[in-house]
């Protein structure tokens, strides 16, 4: 057990690629291997650990600081090669291995337990099969994906898994659907280039599979119901402005703070607010002005982030603006119907 921790922790220290694909090989490997259960953990914990990128500090943060173009460009160049060379080593493991390897390896890159919803819950059943969910580890949002040609490698090896007999095959293909998913990051998609046909394809062929059912709701959510949009939101639409937000809300959300970062760099893939004009109007009440998530959350702090029935609002940005503030006030006019 300590030995697969000591290989996975070194893959991140060591920048000889040989070093590194040696750790990718053996570690694969074994699980192919009967393991007592504590290694066969932490087997699957290594694996997630090397395909895991905290993707959206990655591109949103940290290559965004960096000063020129082609520095940012070889930065995400540099992570696309990583993921090139896990795909194509995943994809031989998912084709060619016998089911128990291909089972284990899908559970690796879905099934991470501190990803599961209910980690708060000290009564939890965490060893139970669960929908795949969307959940902060540290600060660390993303799940595991992959883009480009990497994403349609997967994508072919995951699509002859949905068609096996074995359902539990079927299931752990359908999550791992989720690998391949349609993600927005500008200088990313522009270099790996847009969401592959195979990874349309294989969520097309889901539809079709009941064990699908649950990772088809998360990779394409219904829409709501005609006329059903009700509440904050849905009279925002109408009356708030969007030139006034576009000149004078959106540079609030775009400014670097203290700490080098912008709004819109740790929320740019959040689906209930990105920083654009349609989801703010998510984050508004003009019912009760000051109530508005966005006035309430860049006026708090991060302390309380992640405690389970705490009453004190958390932001994981932590204090952006104080409530005096020209930002406060500029934001706060224009949920009370200031215009352009």
């Amino acid at each position: 057990m300590q030995a697969v921790k000591g290989l996975w922790q070194f893959w991140f220290w060591t920048t000889d690629t040989a070093t590194k694909e040696l750790i990718e090989d053996t570690l694969l490997a074994a699980m192919g291997q009967p393991q007592p259960a504590w290694v066969e953990s932490n087997l699957e914990d290594a694996v997630y650990n090397l395909a895991d990128e905290n993707i959206r500090y990655f591109y949103n943060n940290w290559v965004a600081l960096l000063p020129s173009a082609e520095d940012r460009d070889r930065a995400v160049q540099g992570r696309l090669a990583v993921e090139s060379r896990l795909a194509t080593k995943f994809a031989a493991v998912l084709e060619g291995a016998p089911a128990p390897q291909k089972k284990r390896l899908l559970r690796a890159l879905t099934e991470f337990p501190l990803r599961r919803g209910d980690i708060y819950d000290p009564e939890a059943d965490i060893t139970a099969p669960a929908p795949p969910v969307y959940n902060r580890i540290g600060n660390d949002i993303e799940q595991i994906v992959f883009f480009g040609e990497s994403g349609a490698r997967i994508a072919r090896a995951l699509s002859p898994l949905l068609d096996e007999p074995d359902a539990e095959m079927r299931r752990l293909a359908a999550e791992a659907a989720l690998l391949v998913r349609d993600v927005r990051f500008g200088d990313v998609n522009r270099i790996a280039g847009p969401l592959s046909p195979e990874a349309n394809g294989l969520s097309a062929k889901m539809e079709g599979i009941p064990e699908a059912l649950e990772a088809l709701h998360i990779l394409k959510p219904p829409p709501p119901a005609a006329g059903a949009a009700t509440g904050p939101a849905a009279r925002a639409t109408r009356r708030l402005d969007e030139a006034f937000f576009r000149g004078y809300v959106e540079p609030i959300l775009t400014k670097r703070g203290r700490d080098g970062y912008a709004c819109v760099h740790c929320h740019a893939t959040h689906t209930l607010f990105n920083a654009t004009f349609s989801t703010a109007l998510n984050v508004v009440d003009q019912a009760d002005p000051e109530n508005s998530l966005i006035l309430r959350k860049p006026t708090s702090s991060s302390e309380t982030e992640g405690v389970a029935g705490s009453a004190t609002l958390a932001h994981g940005g932590g204090i952006r603006f104080t409530k005096d503030s020209p930002e406060y006030a500029t934001i706060l006019e224009w949920i009370k119907g200031a215009r352009e």
